[in-house]
């Protein structure tokens, strides 16, 4: 019985141990090699994300995007909620963006991300194409102080904001 005990408690501790290991390293995994790589298949030039925190609900973090030092897209705070189950579905419960600004700019009646120049006669952005390509299914966006703001040549910028 006394071996029994034992070998439970170094089993257990030893999970436990590995599990700290895990969701440890996995937030600069994720900084390091997943996020260049889903990044760099958008194609723009300035970029940044960082992975927080991530435990085995939840992952919070920063992204910026940037196109010729114009700003595209500023997210100073996300949280991705899943659950262990829901990842093998392939499935996120929620994003939560906290204080996201989007940036679009108008011109011959289209709009675009602002400071990545529309193709000509093409249906989208560089960026259109690896949205496709994310590999998750997302069941709720949480919008929270994010702002939309509307570029147009000649024009005052229009900003919408949603909470």
């Amino acid at each position: 019985m006394k071996n029994f005990v034992r070998r439970f408690l170094a089993g257990f501790l030893g999970f436990s141990a590995l599990a700290v290991i895990f969701f440890f390293f996995i937030p600069a995994m994720l900084d390091n090699w997943a996020i260049p790589l889903l990044l760099k298949r958008m194609s723009l030039e300035n970029q940044h994300a960082q992975v927080t925190t991530l435990t085995p609900f939840a992952l919070t973090g920063t992204i910026s995007v940037a196109e010729n030092d114009v700003p595209t897209l500023s997210v100073p705070r996300f949280e991705i909620l899943y659950t262990p189950s829901s990842l093998l579905k392939r499935r996120m419960t929620a994003a939560v963006l906290d204080h996201a600004t989007l940036h679009l700019s108008r011109q011959d009646g289209r709009i675009y991300l602002h400071g990545i120049a529309p193709s000509p006669g093409g249906p989208g952005t560089p960026i259109s194409s690896a949205w496709k390509e994310l590999p998750f299914r997302l069941d709720t966006l949480v919008l929270k102080e994010c702002s939309v703001v509307l570029h147009e040549p000649g024009k005052p910028d229009s900003r919408i904001t949603v909470s």
